[in-house]
């Protein structure tokens, strides 16, 4: 018993030592959380427009081609209508209902979007020569590849 004694408070007192010192890892970073996010989109937005310019380069179009290739761009990007621009606190205030109806809503906006750029790149990809196709392949099955989610950063 004398043993268990001289060996029970050191390991509270060392316990409450770790938990002590961890607090500051453990906190909550507050409000720099949404920056990082900000951030780490802006940098996502700046891949996407590197990548249109570099395949645009590479395919050489033609002045015809080039209002298909302007209708597929303008297709990708995205709308106000399938953001969900919403606060937390909009969301907070409707009922489980009315937050189902409303994603529902906006995933029928995000599918009509889809739909609307699957015809854009049919009507693109159609006026492409073989040798554009297989360009616009290659650099589609890079951009697959070389453009994982990368983890925002925790706390700028």
């Amino acid at each position: 018993m004398q043993h268990y004694r001289k060996f029970v408070a050191p390991a509270l007192l060392a316990s409450a030592l770790g938990v002590f010192l961890a607090s500051p890892a453990l906190a909550d970073p507050g409000c720099a959380l949404p920056d990082g996010h900000q951030a780490h989109y802006e940098g996502h937005g700046k891949d996407v427009e590197r990548h249109h310019q570099q395949l645009h380069d590479a395919l050489k179009l033609s002045g015809e081609q080039e209002a298909g290739w302007k209708k597929l761009i303008d297709s990708e990007r995205p709308r106000p209508a399938t953001a969900g621009g919403e606060s937390r606190e909009d969301w907070a205030r409707l009922t489980t209902p009315e937050r189902a109806e409303k994603m529902l809503a906006l995933g029928k906006a995000r599918q009509e979007h889809m739909s609307d750029y699957v015809t854009a790149l049919k009507d693109f990809y159609a006026t492409l020569s073989a040798e554009q196709k297989k360009t616009f392949e290659e650099m589609h099955a890079v951009q697959r590849k070389d453009m994982r989610p990368r983890p925002a950063p925790r706390n700028p």
